[in-house]
């Protein structure tokens, strides 16, 4: 669901639904919800813990120096969330 945060990544982007509707979203369902929009690392641990079970991101790897480096530390902050919830 999204785009959470402003994305560069589409032309006409939808709306930004925020944190607060991922939020609304989790108490109403059980399935997986992956946000997507604008998510980077600095935010990933917030998108989480509004009830995200995964998500979806373009810029943020594509950006980086090694891609490879920063899709493990995504990896790392999805698994340090989940321990802690």
């Amino acid at each position: 669901m999204g785009p959470i945060f402003p994305t560069s990544t589409k032309r006409n982007p939808d709306p930004v639904v925020g944190l607060e509707l991922l939020r609304a979203a989790r108490q109403v369902t059980d399935k997986p919800l992956v946000a997507i929009g604008g998510i980077t690392l600095e935010h990933a641990a917030e998108v989480y813990r509004a009830g995200a079970d995964s998500v979806a991101v373009i810029s943020d790897l594509m950006s980086a120096k090694d891609p490879v480096d920063r899709a493990r530390a995504f990896l790392d902050i999805a698994a340090q969330v989940r321990r802690k919830h």
